[in-house]
């Protein structure tokens, strides 16, 4: 056998890609809040056995979110009637999810044809881009700023022969965004006549989202999953039929990954180890942060619970023998949207309104409580990444774990301790028993270093004192905006300077790291850091980080 036939031909090779059509959609769906918050897409190319096997590519959906989750398990906990509530939430989701998978099918199915009808003139367009144009009421090669897309004569011809297909689009989309957001309003949208003591118990677990995670519910994740194939349907996949991380129909260790339970003790611990052997400040900067956005959301969970719990309570007794009965949130609905409070669906007023006015503006105060914090939790974070976004929680996470571990905020992916060349440098110890030639010939090197980032920093500033090199740097690694002066000000070269930092990135790893050399500062890059932070002295560290974290993504009672 020839070593050439030994070679692994890579066209015959199973593949996974993040960046098709239908997965940026996918991932658009999840920023916009129309699918759950933790789901992830990929499409996979199947292995071939020889050139003569067709390319099979398929598009792999998983919708989850844990805040549905613990809300099931919350309504699951509660009794009988918690249970019946929880079986309804189940239809939702599963609903919610065939609506978003049959849109993203169809969605599929007409990019491909749009990438076909291009393809005689060597040309691409983006489908979501041209449905964005017409949905803001332009033609769908007319950009927001005028311009106009690549090969607009072909689209155009496209668009109109095309046109009951992409209005099933449209409308599909369009589905999707009205679905309903809480199973308040999916019952009401299905007519399903409740009892009042089911409509109790779901307008009473409404949030119960927010307190912690759980385990993965079996019945969630029954439609959890869909595949899609040119040309078919979106096909949901049970579970049964996903197999080991071997078989073909599995989300792959993609899956495996990525969606591990998230409060298991073992896999927690192991992650926070793994994080501090590496010397990624932003995967402990997630952790940390996963754990205190959930005690955030339970404090603010626990203080509505107890208003909504007197509210309800109190509501209740007064509203005895109203016929047809009117629900407390129904009340809040009314009152949110500017109506009557004692309008009924349809728009019809209530035979006993005056009744329920005077009950409303009895219990006002109390309604104008819950009223506030409902507001809060529907425009609340929904996610790790958008809970830092929010006011100084970055940079106080920042802080925090370089306080806590000395990780600064740039330590972060490739810039790991672990990853970065710069860091595998053996450390003081090492660097006082080598000979003068060898110390010296570090020191010239860092000298070198750090008179090419000077001279690299003169072009974007001119030489203005007011902003050297250990500011900017300093600024970086903190996470501050670049042109931070001393003064407070921002330099006018503050947003250009993004540009320094990627084009010199080599070169400020090694400078930061090896500046000790230099007498400018100490920090843990005098040690061999791989070294120091051993499995057992990472096992060490992580105990009191998991206790703390494993507590804080518990559910509490209320």
């Amino acid at each position: 056998m020839s070593v050439t036939s030994l070679k692994l031909n890579p066209d015959l090779v199973g593949r996974v890609s993040q960046n098709t059509a239908t997965v940026r959609e996918f991932n658009e769906l999840r920023s916009e809040g129309l699918i759950g918050e933790q789901s992830g897409a990929l499409q996979e190319t199947n292995h071939r056995n020889s050139y003569d096997d067709p390319i099979v590519q398929q598009e792999k959906l998983r919708f989850w979110s844990e805040r549905t989750n613990t809300q099931w398990w919350a309504m699951m906990e509660d009794g009988a009637v918690g249970q019946q509530a929880a079986a309804y939430l189940a239809q939702m989701t599963t609903e919610k999810r065939q609506t978003a998978a049959d849109y993203l099918a169809s969605f599929h199915d007409l990019s491909n044809a749009l990438q076909a009808d291009l393809s005689d003139v060597s040309g691409s367009a983006d489908l979501d881009q041209l449905l964005d144009n017409v949905a803001a009421g332009r033609s769908p090669t007319l950009n927001a700023d005028g311009s106009s897309v690549e090969f607009a004569e072909q689209i155009e011809q496209f668009w109109q022969a095309q046109q009951t297909k992409i209005s099933e689009v449209e409308q599909q989309y369009e589905d999707l965004k009205a679905f309903p957001q809480h199973l308040s309003e999916w019952l009401d949208s299905k007519q399903i006549e409740c009892s009042t003591e089911v409509d109790a118990m779901v307008e009473k677990h409404r949030y119960s989202g927010l307190n912690g995670l759980r385990e993965h519910s079996e019945a969630l994740k029954e439609s959890y999953r869909f595949n899609i194939r040119d040309g078919e349907e979106a096909q949901k996949i049970a579970p049964s039929e996903l197999g080991g991380l071997r078989s073909k129909d599995n989300f792959s260790l993609f899956d495996a990954l990525l969606f591990s339970f998230p409060v298991h003790e073992d896999y927690t611990k192991r992650s926070i180890q793994m994080a501090l052997m590496m010397g990624d400040a932003g995967a402990m900067k997630n952790a940390l942060a996963t754990g205190m956005m959930q005690q955030e959301q339970q404090s603010q969970l626990a203080k509505y619970s107890n208003i909504y719990g007197t509210l309800s309570a109190n509501i209740q007794g007064q509203m005895q023998g109203i016929e047809p009965s009117i629900s407390l949130q129904e009340i809040l609905d009314n009152l949110a949207a500017g109506k009557d409070p004692a309008m009924l669906p349809g728009d019809n007023l209530h035979p006993d309104a005056d009744k329920i006015r005077d009950v409303t503006a009895k219990f006002a105060g109390l309604i104008n409580a819950v009223q506030t914090q409902q507001q809060q939790f529907e425009s609340a974070p929904k996610t790790v990444k958008e809970w830092l976004a929010e006011g100084k929680n970055s940079q106080m996470l920042d802080q925090m774990v370089y306080n806590q571990f000395s990780l600064e905020p740039w330590e972060s992916g490739s810039n790991s301790r672990m990853f970065r060349d710069s860091a595998s440098a053996p450390g003081l110890n090492f660097f006082i028993h080598q000979g003068e030639e060898y110390q010296q010939k570090i020191i010239d090197e860092a000298v070198e270093r750090r008179d090419r980032l000077e001279k690299e920093l003169f072009r974007y500033t001119g030489g203005d004192s007011a902003l050297d090199l250990e500011t900017v740097l300093q600024n970086f690694r903190f996470n501050l905006p670049l042109g931070l002066m001393e003064n407070g000000e921002i330099h006018d070269a503050s947003y250009s300077l993004k540009a320094l930092i990627e084009d010199n990135m080599d070169d400020i790893a090694n400078h930061i790291d090896w500046s000790w050399v230099l007498g400018e500062q100490e920090n843990l890059t005098m040690i061999d850091y791989n070294s120091w932070m051993d499995y057992d002295r990472a096992a060490d560290i992580a105990d009191p980080v998991v206790d703390w974290l494993l507590e804080s993504l518990r559910s509490k009672k209320f």
